[in-house]
């Protein structure tokens, strides 16, 4: 697992467990999704890198949990498909 800080804001009420204006909350991703690469990019850490700095609000949150569990989805399938190589 890696762990990620993501920012949230009470302010705009993006974040339940927030306590203070702008908190920064830790959590963990499952590292298959966090390396997954996909033409030279890493989406789940390109996704998180072009908002760093402000808030994530409800949907944001929803729409990266939904590319980490795409990006875990597309690596077990990729492992399932074998190609003949001849």
């Amino acid at each position: 697992m890696t762990r990620v800080s993501l920012l949230c804001s009470t302010r705009t009420g993006l974040w339940a467990g927030c306590s203070s204006t702008r908190t920064n909350i830790s959590t963990a991703f499952p590292e298959v999704a966090w390396n997954f690469h996909i033409g030279g990019y890493q989406p789940a850490q390109k996704w998180l890198k072009d908002r760093r700095g402000r808030g994530l609000s409800w949907d944001d949150i929803g729409h990266y949990q939904k590319i980490v569990k795409i990006l875990i989805e597309t690596d077990r399938l990729m492992k399932e498909i074998e190609l003949p190589l001849e």
